[in-house]
Protein backbone atom coordinates (compact mmCIF):
# COMPACT_ATOMS: atom_id res chain seq x y z
CA UNK A 1 0.00 0.00 0.00
CA UNK A 2 2.83 2.42 0.88
CA UNK A 3 4.58 1.76 -2.42
CA UNK A 4 1.35 2.57 -4.29
CA UNK A 5 1.01 5.84 -2.38
CA UNK A 6 4.65 6.65 -3.08
CA UNK A 7 4.33 5.92 -6.82
CA UNK A 8 1.06 7.82 -7.13
CA UNK A 9 2.78 10.94 -5.78
CA UNK A 10 0.61 11.38 -2.70
CA UNK A 11 2.06 14.59 -1.23
CA UNK A 12 0.77 13.92 2.28
CA UNK A 13 2.51 10.56 2.32
CA UNK A 14 5.76 12.07 1.04
CA UNK A 15 5.64 14.75 3.74
CA UNK A 16 4.98 12.06 6.34
CA UNK A 17 7.98 10.13 5.02
CA UNK A 18 10.20 13.23 5.15
CA UNK A 19 9.04 13.97 8.72
CA UNK A 20 10.01 10.43 9.70
CA UNK A 21 13.45 10.87 8.14
CA UNK A 22 13.85 14.22 9.86
CA UNK A 23 13.04 12.67 13.23
CA UNK A 24 15.59 9.92 12.58
CA UNK A 25 18.25 12.53 11.78
CA UNK A 26 17.39 14.44 14.95
CA UNK A 27 17.69 11.25 17.02
CA UNK A 28 21.07 10.43 15.48
CA UNK A 29 22.31 13.94 16.19
CA UNK A 30 21.12 13.75 19.80
CA UNK A 31 22.89 10.39 20.16
CA UNK A 32 26.05 11.99 18.75
CA UNK A 33 26.06 14.55 21.56
CA UNK A 34 24.50 17.63 19.99
CA UNK A 35 22.18 19.68 22.20
CA UNK A 36 18.55 20.47 21.28
CA UNK A 37 19.41 24.17 20.81
CA UNK A 38 22.27 23.35 18.43
CA UNK A 39 20.02 21.09 16.41
CA UNK A 40 17.14 23.56 16.24
CA UNK A 41 19.50 26.38 15.26
CA UNK A 42 21.46 24.50 12.59
CA UNK A 43 18.99 21.87 11.38
CA UNK A 44 15.61 23.42 10.46
CA UNK A 45 12.52 21.27 9.88
CA UNK A 46 12.51 19.52 6.56
CA UNK A 47 16.24 19.78 5.99
CA UNK A 48 18.28 16.63 5.55
CA UNK A 49 22.05 16.25 5.95
CA UNK A 50 22.21 15.64 2.20
CA UNK A 51 20.65 19.01 1.38
CA UNK A 52 23.99 20.72 0.90
CA UNK A 53 22.52 23.80 -0.75
CA UNK A 54 21.24 25.00 2.60
CA UNK A 55 24.39 24.23 4.56
CA UNK A 56 27.15 26.84 4.71
CA UNK A 57 30.47 25.08 4.43
CA UNK A 58 33.44 26.33 6.38
CA UNK A 59 36.83 24.76 5.95
CA UNK A 60 38.67 23.57 9.07
CA UNK A 61 41.06 26.53 8.73
CA UNK A 62 38.14 28.99 8.60
CA UNK A 63 36.57 27.39 11.68
CA UNK A 64 39.92 27.52 13.50
CA UNK A 65 40.36 31.25 12.78
CA UNK A 66 36.71 32.19 13.35
CA UNK A 67 35.96 30.33 16.58
CA UNK A 68 39.24 29.25 18.16
CA UNK A 69 41.79 31.92 17.24
CA UNK A 70 42.54 32.69 20.89
CA UNK A 71 43.15 29.04 21.85
CA UNK A 72 46.22 26.91 21.30
CA UNK A 73 45.94 23.42 19.85
CA UNK A 74 46.62 21.93 23.26
CA UNK A 75 43.76 23.95 24.83
CA UNK A 76 41.35 22.89 22.08
CA UNK A 77 42.27 19.23 22.58
CA UNK A 78 41.89 19.56 26.34
CA UNK A 79 38.41 21.07 25.95
CA UNK A 80 37.36 18.38 23.48
CA UNK A 81 38.66 15.66 25.78
CA UNK A 82 36.85 17.15 28.80
CA UNK A 83 33.58 17.50 26.88
CA UNK A 84 33.51 14.11 25.18
CA UNK A 85 35.48 11.87 27.55
CA UNK A 86 32.29 10.20 28.78
CA UNK A 87 31.06 9.52 25.22
CA UNK A 88 34.27 8.57 23.44
CA UNK A 89 36.94 6.11 24.48
CA UNK A 90 39.99 8.24 23.71
CA UNK A 91 42.40 5.48 24.76
CA UNK A 92 41.23 3.21 21.93
CA UNK A 93 41.40 6.10 19.45
CA UNK A 94 44.94 6.91 20.57
CA UNK A 95 45.97 3.25 20.40
CA UNK A 96 44.57 2.89 16.89
CA UNK A 97 46.35 6.09 15.82
CA UNK A 98 49.68 4.91 17.24
CA UNK A 99 49.34 1.52 15.52
CA UNK A 100 48.53 3.25 12.24
CA UNK A 101 51.54 5.55 12.58
CA UNK A 102 53.80 2.61 13.40
CA UNK A 103 52.68 0.80 10.24
CA UNK A 104 52.77 3.91 8.03
CA UNK A 105 56.41 3.64 6.92
CA UNK A 106 56.00 -0.04 6.08
CA UNK A 107 52.81 0.65 4.11
CA UNK A 108 54.50 3.47 2.18
CA UNK A 109 57.45 1.23 1.27
CA UNK A 110 55.08 -1.57 0.23
CA UNK A 111 53.18 0.85 -2.03
CA UNK A 112 56.39 2.15 -3.62
CA UNK A 113 57.72 -1.39 -4.15
CA UNK A 114 54.42 -2.59 -5.59
CA UNK A 115 54.27 0.39 -7.98
CA UNK A 116 57.85 -0.27 -9.08
CA UNK A 117 57.11 -3.95 -9.68
CA UNK A 118 54.00 -3.11 -11.73
CA UNK A 119 56.03 -0.67 -13.83
CA UNK A 120 58.84 -3.20 -14.25
CA UNK A 121 56.39 -5.97 -15.17
CA UNK A 122 54.66 -3.85 -17.81
CA UNK A 123 57.99 -2.66 -19.23
CA UNK A 124 59.40 -6.20 -19.46
CA UNK A 125 56.11 -7.44 -20.93
CA UNK A 126 56.17 -4.83 -23.71
CA UNK A 127 59.86 -5.54 -24.35
CA UNK A 128 59.11 -9.28 -24.45
CA UNK A 129 56.26 -8.79 -26.92
CA UNK A 130 58.50 -6.71 -29.19
CA UNK A 131 61.27 -9.29 -29.01
CA UNK A 132 58.76 -12.09 -29.75
CA UNK A 133 57.30 -10.21 -32.70
CA UNK A 134 60.81 -9.63 -34.06
CA UNK A 135 61.67 -13.32 -33.64
CA UNK A 136 58.49 -14.38 -35.52
CA UNK A 137 59.08 -11.86 -38.31
CA UNK A 138 62.72 -12.98 -38.69
CA UNK A 139 61.50 -16.60 -38.84
CA UNK A 140 59.41 -15.87 -41.93
CA UNK A 141 62.13 -14.01 -43.80
CA UNK A 142 63.93 -15.89 -46.50
CA UNK A 143 67.51 -16.68 -45.78
CA UNK A 144 69.90 -15.72 -48.51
Amino acid sequence: MDSIRLVSGNDAFLKELEALRHDEYIKKMLDAGFSKTEIERDFPRGMTPYDFRTIDYESPDEIRVKYYADLSDKEILTRLHDRYSKKVDFASVETAYEKGMARLRTKQLETILFSFLVWLGISLGVYGLGYSAGWVINGFRQKQ
